[in-house]
């Protein structure tokens, strides 16, 4: 867990080098380089991809605003969200996801809309956090994966969402 959770923040951490997607090869190479020193992981930058390689796995970083392929079907996504980040990390224990997404919508109606669309798809609903008017998160699983979902007030008070899916520990 701990080992998934150091390789998504250092994916995280690394998201920033999507952003050099127009910037010359020449910075593109020294970044690579840094982190790789830096961290002792290695990096790979493809189009507008970034992979991130450690003995615990590997996670891949994209400034593409779609949900990875793989990710899995029976996780519910808002219809009226636009996802604006997408992250997946692969360890042994199997593969992970992290996504950002952002409505239009109400916060609280998009979290309703979540705890009734998770079990709808036969997941079970495991906690609920609700924070007043800054809204809050949930957890599910089902079979053997876990899904933590938070929500809260962006700018111009659109819902903004963190959705994470996992192995289950």
């Amino acid at each position: 867990m701990y080992r998934a959770l150091r390789l998504l923040l250092v994916a995280s951490l690394l998201s920033g080098a999507v952003a050099l997607v127009g910037c010359a090869k020449i910075a593109e190479k020294a970044t690579e380089a840094a982190v790789e020193k830096a961290t002792g992981v290695k990096v790979d930058k493809n189009g507008e991809e970034v992979t991130i390689k450690t003995e615990d796995g590997e996670a891949t970083v994209s400034s593409d605003t779609e949900l990875p392929a793989d990710f899995p079907a029976d996780v519910p996504i808002y219809e009226n969200a636009t996802v604006n980040a997408a992250m997946s990390n692969k360890t042994d224990q199997g593969m992970s996801y992290l996504v950002g997404l952002t409505s239009d919508d109400d916060a609280k109606e998009v979290f309703a809309w979540y705890k009734q669309a998770f079990e709808d798809k036969g997941w079970e609903i495991k906690s609920t956090m609700e924070v007043g008017d800054s809204v809050g998160g949930l957890s599910a699983e089902k079979g053997d994966l876990m899904a933590t979902l938070s929500i809260g007030y962006g700018s111009e008070k659109k819902a903004d969402m963190s959705l994470t899916v996992s192995p289950k520990q």
